[in-house]
């Protein structure tokens, strides 16, 4: 039966490329990520003085009404007092003919007996007429207490109502935000780097998943040692749960075994270390961020997100170079040790004697 297998020279070149843009892109997160954290910082200061401001602003507009309804209040009281009808007068009764012409009054006036009333309606501005008699007797004209109070701005009507205040007032006014080149040029960064990141992920594990399965498949097919893992289940057990904690260091270590022809790589175990480092600090992330939703700005801005988004990148980044530098190993075993089976298969039998 014919045995045919295909290379790994143009797969493992495609896979080393987009390792290489993983890496790059992991390494230029880290000063994204210091310019967003300063970023997210310098909002939530600007939030918090917008916030101290509008407070401010309300204190002052609820001391004013309260000022406002003050006033309104003693205005009302001081008319309510000019509008009482004197001491020994009733307002709503008719003064008889008699009393009224003993005492001097006419339609046209009110009488005050008592000169302390008449200094309290003189101090408030109100019309006046004073005359000496033996009964000392003061009569006041109603027309010029209510000609004192339109000047006084009351009116007759001494109705007085709580103040209202009008919505607009508490409307914030319209404005414009203007960007300048360099906001542009942070927006377009700010999408392309996840945009980048996700796509050499997705196509670095695509590629690297394809390329175990290759490697296992093509030493299945040559080498004098066989792998003990099915070339199927050597690429899905890195995506089976549980399985996929410890069977991946076992895979690489022994592909790396058979093309080396029994050799032992310690950078295996860097390799997975890194990997459930980079694990952990990825969940430890996403943990804090759920905790922190009802306050994400300030969770963005705190120095615990600074240190787990900068642990993030740079442990992404160690952990592709470290993928990279094992996938060259591997390789370049492999490259060996195909040479040497092919040559040994190619070498001519030496002639009888």
């Amino acid at each position: 039966m014919g045995v045919s297998f295909k290379p790994l020279g143009g797969l493992t070149k495609w896979l080393i490329f987009w390792l290489k843009i993983y890496v790059v892109v992991n390494l230029i997160s880290i000063p994204d990520t210091l310019w967003t954290h300063y970023s997210f910082t310098r909002s939530l200061a600007n939030l918090e003085t917008s916030e101290r401001e509008l407070d401010e602003m309300l204190q002052r507009m609820r001391a004013d009404a309260d000022e406002d309804l003050v006033r309104n209040e003693r205005d009302k009281d001081n008319a309510v007092f000019a509008e009482q009808p004197f001491e020994g007068v009733d307002s709503g009764t008719a003064i008889p003919e008699q009393q009224a012409e003993s005492t001097g009054e006419t339609d046209a006036g009110l009488v005050v007996e008592d000169k302390e009333d008449l200094a309290v309606l003189a101090d408030t501005g109100s019309g006046v007429s004073a005359e000496s008699n033996d009964s000392q007797q003061t009569q006041i004209q109603p027309e010029l207490i209510e000609s004192g109070l339109q000047e006084e701005g009351l009116g007759t009507d001494l109705s007085f109502d709580s103040p209202e205040f009008d919505d607009d007032e508490f409307v914030v006014p319209d404005f414009q935000i203007t960007f300048t080149a360099w906001d542009y040029a942070e927006l377009l960064f700010g999408a392309l780097l996840p945009l980048a990141f996700l796509i050499s992920y997705t196509l670095s594990g695509i590629v690297f998943l394809k390329w175990v399965y290759r490697t296992n498949r093509n030493l299945g097919l040559f080498a004098d040692t066989k792998p003990e893992n099915s070339p199927s289940w050597a690429a899905w057990s890195f995506l089976v749960p549980i399985a996929n904690i410890f069977t991946p260091p076992k895979i690489m270590q022994e592909l790396y075994s058979i093309a080396s022809r029994g050799a032992h790589s310690s950078l295996v175990g860097l390799w997975w270390t890194l990997a459930i480092i980079d694990y952990l600090v990825t969940k430890a992330g996403f943990r804090m961020m759920q905790r922190s939703r009802n306050n994400l700005l300030a969770f963005m801005a705190s120095n615990e997100s600074l240190v787990i988004d900068l642990l993030n990148a740079g442990m992404a980044a160690a952990l592709g170079f470290a993928t990279l530098r094992l996938v060259q190993q591997i390789s370049d075993a492999y490259a060996a040790n195909i040479r040497e089976s092919t040559e040994a298969t190619t070498q001519p039998l030496a002639e009888p004697i």
